[in-house]
Protein backbone atom coordinates (compact mmCIF):
# COMPACT_ATOMS: atom_id res chain seq x y z
CA UNK A 1 0.00 0.00 0.00
CA UNK A 2 1.15 3.52 -0.75
CA UNK A 3 2.02 5.45 2.43
CA UNK A 4 1.03 8.75 0.77
CA UNK A 5 -2.45 7.49 -0.09
CA UNK A 6 -3.68 4.59 2.06
CA UNK A 7 -7.16 4.59 0.53
CA UNK A 8 -7.76 1.49 -1.60
CA UNK A 9 -10.66 -0.30 -3.23
CA UNK A 10 -9.59 -3.71 -4.50
CA UNK A 11 -11.63 -6.67 -5.73
CA UNK A 12 -10.76 -10.31 -6.44
CA UNK A 13 -7.49 -10.64 -8.42
CA UNK A 14 -6.54 -7.03 -7.53
CA UNK A 15 -6.00 -8.27 -3.94
CA UNK A 16 -2.67 -9.70 -5.10
CA UNK A 17 -1.35 -6.10 -5.14
CA UNK A 18 -1.39 -6.12 -1.31
CA UNK A 19 -0.46 -9.81 -0.78
CA UNK A 20 -3.57 -10.47 1.32
CA UNK A 21 -3.31 -13.63 3.43
CA UNK A 22 -5.81 -15.56 5.59
CA UNK A 23 -4.29 -17.37 8.56
CA UNK A 24 -5.99 -20.49 9.87
CA UNK A 25 -4.29 -21.62 13.04
CA UNK A 26 -5.79 -24.71 14.65
CA UNK A 27 -5.11 -28.33 15.52
CA UNK A 28 -6.55 -29.47 12.19
CA UNK A 29 -4.18 -31.74 10.32
CA UNK A 30 -3.29 -30.36 6.90
CA UNK A 31 -5.50 -27.25 7.17
CA UNK A 32 -3.53 -24.97 9.49
CA UNK A 33 -1.47 -22.27 7.78
CA UNK A 34 -1.65 -19.13 5.66
CA UNK A 35 -3.60 -18.92 2.41
CA UNK A 36 -3.50 -16.26 -0.30
CA UNK A 37 -6.86 -14.52 -0.77
CA UNK A 38 -7.89 -13.83 -4.37
CA UNK A 39 -11.68 -13.62 -3.92
CA UNK A 40 -13.17 -10.70 -2.06
CA UNK A 41 -13.32 -6.94 -1.54
CA UNK A 42 -10.87 -4.77 0.40
CA UNK A 43 -11.71 -1.13 1.07
CA UNK A 44 -9.68 1.34 3.12
CA UNK A 45 -11.25 4.78 3.40
CA UNK A 46 -10.32 7.87 5.38
CA UNK A 47 -12.87 8.92 7.98
CA UNK A 48 -13.58 12.49 9.07
CA UNK A 49 -11.20 12.18 12.03
CA UNK A 50 -7.50 13.05 11.74
CA UNK A 51 -5.42 10.13 10.45
CA UNK A 52 -8.29 7.66 11.05
CA UNK A 53 -9.18 5.04 8.45
CA UNK A 54 -11.85 2.36 8.10
CA UNK A 55 -10.80 -1.04 6.77
CA UNK A 56 -13.55 -3.29 5.42
CA UNK A 57 -12.72 -6.75 4.11
CA UNK A 58 -15.07 -9.43 2.76
CA UNK A 59 -13.32 -12.56 1.53
CA UNK A 60 -13.69 -16.24 0.70
CA UNK A 61 -11.20 -19.05 0.29
CA UNK A 62 -11.86 -22.47 -1.18
CA UNK A 63 -8.60 -23.90 0.22
CA UNK A 64 -9.90 -24.57 3.75
CA UNK A 65 -13.19 -24.26 5.65
CA UNK A 66 -13.63 -20.83 7.19
CA UNK A 67 -15.97 -19.14 9.65
CA UNK A 68 -14.63 -15.57 9.44
CA UNK A 69 -15.55 -13.97 6.11
CA UNK A 70 -15.76 -10.28 7.06
CA UNK A 71 -13.58 -7.84 8.99
CA UNK A 72 -14.39 -4.18 9.68
CA UNK A 73 -12.03 -2.09 11.80
CA UNK A 74 -11.03 1.54 12.33
CA UNK A 75 -7.36 2.37 12.79
CA UNK A 76 -5.21 5.46 13.27
CA UNK A 77 -1.87 6.27 11.65
CA UNK A 78 0.31 8.42 13.92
Amino acid sequence: MNNDNLEVNLKDSELEKVNLLFGRLCFCRGQSGYYKITRGDLKVTKTNANNEFLLTLNFKTDDVPQIITEISEKFVID
